[in-house]
């Protein structure tokens, strides 16, 4: 292109061809920079690429290469797959998501056992879900994984995916997971569920920077998170699937478990005020004007009995009837609860029920005489005959206890615990009487366990805010099979996070929508022993004209007693 000047500061551009453009200098070189500058990159939407990370076989991809998904040479049959569209290095849609559907490398590995590995992007990507594809084994897996943006900023995302093959059929599937296939699953030996799963789960996005990198989340030996495919971009639905609005709680009973009797377990039967006390009437009114009217009472065998097949104390019967009485008066009902595990302590040793120091006849006493003692009352709503009981002959020693009841006590509820925390008991009773309930203690951390602890916060323990509801679902699913109703006997959150409330919220509204198999629950804990406990709904100024409610109280003030 020739080029005259035609005035000092002005050029001519273009050719014969084109029409004659009349720019100053400076504006001329911004202008040719502007058209003949190669393109600024954008963020787009798009797959991820895992073929540097897989670790995994799915499938047979070859005779010498077999699957071995599950750690027990399980696998997904390929044939199966591509019949739901899942084709190897070719791309499946799922909720408005292109994925590339893994292709076995030398190794036969198509998937990624997730550990914390990190995936840089080749390219940036920016939308609104990062989907994912994968599944667990071993049972319900979560875990943190950490996406990174290009203007430098982080996002803590938690993985959450459903067992492979829902546990062998007897679990359900998870609140944050979508079923993207099921087909069947099969190995050398065939697999013996004939049932496996592929799950999605997105992930909301900032959507105001492109990702530059993920890393992936870090799970548990026992339970593992498999991914098959990443993909960004714009979801047909969401994130993540929403939690059902539930019906009002009907016809439930709902409260708190009001503490001290069972404290001081190094005592045996210890000394009233110093090693334990019991609970007050003024927190029994308390919690029945918040519309808790169904307190469960911790007590210790060795306080209520002080030597196998004696009478009862005294003394601590007295407290306990002031108890129900005090209940009776405030439309409240009492659940005595023996808060022993499966034990007996006896000059300092702890022996199981159903061992010869503490035979099953010695805790068929203890009941009987309870039961002949509080049948008919106002008061009583029922017994939970053994807290958190871990002795092997457990299922036999509770029939016998309930054998022992119905013959002094044909109308006060039976409750009767499993020895595994959060999972309904592995075994079935019966009541001649027809009023049964299990017994399910569930706490929102890691293990179930209720203690929160170091290495068990939130984020730590990779908590999502329906982690109560995919528990309980699988109870729900146990009770229905079996014809059997159930009471959360314990639950409780800490009061150190404001999204433990979300959580708690979540487990509630889930339980309240099944009162066909959930009769209630009682919130894990109140008592004037608890000080600084993060999970106490204590209040604070009780005996003032206007205590201060626990945190908690927000949430557990929505889900009141309903049965009469």
């Amino acid at each position: 292109m020739r080029r005259r000047n035609l005035l000092p500061g002005w050029i001519l551009t273009g050719t014969a061809a084109v029409l004659l453009i009349v720019l100053p200098l400076w504006l001329a070189d911004a202008f040719i920079g502007a058209v003949f500058a190669p393109p600024a990159v954008r963020p787009v939407s798009g797959m991820i690429d895992l073929s540097s990370a897989l670790n995994n076989a799915s499938t047979r991809s070859a005779p010498t290469v077999a699957p071995d998904f599950d750690r027990q040479h399980h696998g997904y049959l390929n044939t199966e797959l591509v019949a739901h569209g899942f084709v190897r290095g070719r791309v499946v849609t799922v909720n408005g998501l292109v994925f590339r559907w893994p292709h076995p490398n030398p190794s036969g590995y198509d998937n990624v056992v997730a550990a914390g590995q990190a995936l840089t992007l080749s390219v940036p990507l920016m939308g609104a879900t990062l989907g994912v594809l994968g599944a667990a084994d071993g049972g319900l897996a979560t875990g943190n994984g950490m996406i990174k943006y290009s203007d430098g900023s982080t996002q803590t995302f938690t993985l959450v995916q459903s067992d492979w093959t829902l546990s062998g059929g007897a679990a359900v599937v998870s609140t944050m997971d979508r079923v993207a296939a099921r087909v069947a699953c099969g190995a050398a030996p065939a697999c013996a569920v004939p049932r496996a799963y592929i799950f999605y789960q997105g992930i909301a996005l900032k959507r105001t920077s492109s990702i530059s990198s993920i890393i992936l989340p870090r799970t548990s030996s026992s339970e593992r998170l498999h991914v098959f495919a990443l993909s960004v971009g714009r979801a047909i639905n969401g994130s993540n699937p929403p939690v059902p609005a539930p019906a009002p709680p009907r016809g439930q009973w709902w409260g708190i478990n009001l503490s001290g009797a069972e404290f001081g377990d190094h005592a045996e039967p210890g000394v009233y005020g110093l090693d334990y006390t019991f609970p007050t009437r003024q927190e029994v009114g308390y919690f029945s004007h918040k519309g808790l009217r169904t307190l469960r009472i911790p007590v210790r065998w060795e306080r209520l009995q002080d030597g196998l097949k004696g009478p009862l104390d005294p003394a601590n019967l007295t407290r306990l009837d002031g108890l129900v009485a005090a209940a009776a008066a405030n439309g409240a009902k009492v659940i005595i609860d023996v808060h022993n595990y499966g034990r007996y302590v006896r000059n300092g040793t702890s022996y199981l029920v159903g061992s010869p120091q503490v035979p099953q006849a010695a805790l068929v006493d203890l009941w009987s005489k309870l039961a002949a003692h509080y049948a008919g009352r106002p008061g009583v709503f029922g017994y939970d005959l053994m807290n958190e009981p871990s002795a092997p002959t457990w299922p036999q020693d509770a029939q016998a206890v309930i054998d022992g009841i119905r013959r002094v006590d044909r109308t006060s509820q039976i409750i009767v615990e499993g020895d595994v925390v959060g999972q309904p008991p592995n075994f079935v009773v019966t009541d001649p009487a027809a009023r049964l309930l299990y017994s399910i203690h569930e706490y929102f951390d890691r293990i179930s366990n209720g203690f929160y602890g170091a290495g068990a916060s939130y984020d730590a323990g990779a908590v999502y805010p329906t982690i109560g509801v995919d528990r309980a679902q699988n109870v729900v699913a146990w009770l229905r099979a079996h014809h059997a109703r159930a009471f959360y006997g314990e639950y409780g959150v800490p009061k150190t996070d404001p999204r433990w409330l979300t959580v708690l919220n979540l487990f509630l509204r889930y339980l309240s929508a099944h009162s066909n198999v959930i009769a209630g629950g009682t919130y894990w804990s109140a008592g004037p022993r608890w000080g600084g406990y993060s999970l106490s709904v204590e209040p604070s100024g009780l005996g003032r004209a206007a205590p201060t409610d626990a945190i908690q109280m927000q949430v557990l003030r929505h889900y009141p007693t309903t049965a009469r």
